[in-house]
């Protein structure tokens, strides 16, 4: 008797780029060349990649933030995505409750107290009065409560655009577990563009390094990933190795496992930490 088997289909993607080959007028080399990337719901992408890379033209190519003339390829991303900006979109002259209201009333959702103090409670805002001005609020506090307005609209997708520049190493970690906290609970599918190895480290199920035109894996939560291809895929190993040990001040090094997992990394930094306790 013929059998036929079936092959499992995909998840749905919440992010699909596919192909893409672009080049800024004036440049030799192309900008991407054959760029790729899939997002899913629950996952957790973290992009690293120098200056000039391409890292802004990614984000205005996903969300048509600009036009960019001779770009090939397919780009799809589920309509509720939304971007978030280094310094999260925060009206100042409302309180903290009026941000997130106004929000609310624009999608058409209750606006009550509770449905306001339910969304910070969610970004660990919950101790803060709703009448307070936005002014008065801490840089990482603001991050928070423009996460917490992005949290109103439902999305299925974040994309955060360097979202620990310029916070101390407790507000990173913050940071990295409300990123954490967001994809296992909600189901969110994540992309955090960063130059913060921890950051890195404890938000992301896979990091990737844009260089070249391409992604190129640096690392996996569960699956160790060998660096003996690329140098530049190993420095950047290196680089998230020490930017770790060095902002935790804990020793990483000793660790005999083949390839670079994610997992095997943190679990080093947990038992680090609390043997210093």
């Amino acid at each position: 008797m013929d059998t036929e088997t079936t092959v499992p289909a995909l998840p749905e993607a919440l992010l699909q780029v596919s192909d893409i080959s672009f080049r800024i007028p004036d440049r030799e080399r192309s900008l991407f060349d054959g760029l790729n990337l899939r997002v899913e719901a629950g996952e957790s992408v973290v992009i690293l990649g120098g200056s000039g890379v391409g890292k802004s033209t990614l984000a205005a190519m996903i969300f048509g933030l600009r036009k960019l003339p001779g770009l090939q390829g397919n780009v799809s991303c589920t309509e509720d995505s939304v971007l978030l900006l280094q310094e999260g979109a925060v009206f100042d002259h409302l309180s903290v409750g009026g941000n997130i209201k106004l929000v609310l009333n624009r999608h058409g959702r209750s606006s009550t107290d509770k449905d306001i103090c339910d969304l910070l409670g969610q970004v660990n805002l919950e101790n803060v009065p709703l009448n307070t001005p936005a002014h008065n609020l801490s840089g990482g506090q603001k991050r928070r409560l423009a996460l917490a307005r992005a949290l109103a609209t439902h999305p299925s997708l974040f994309y955060f655009d360097e979202p620990s520049a310029g916070l101390d190493i407790d507000n990173v970690r913050d940071q990295a577990d409300l990123i954490r906290s967001l994809q296992n609970k909600e189901g969110i599918g994540i992309v955090v563009v960063t130059h913060d190895p921890l950051l890195a480290a404890i938000a992301g199920d896979r990091v990737l390094l844009l260089e070249d035109g391409r992604f190129h894996e640096i690392a996996s939560y569960s699956n160790p990933v060998d660096a003996q291809s690329s140098d530049e895929v190993r420095r950047r190993q290196t680089e998230i190795e020490d930017g770790v040990s060095g902002r935790l001040g804990v020793d990483l090094s000793g660790s005999e496992e083949e390839g670079f997992s994610l997992k095997s990394l943190m679990t080093q930094v947990g038992s680090q930490l609390e043997s210093l306790v």
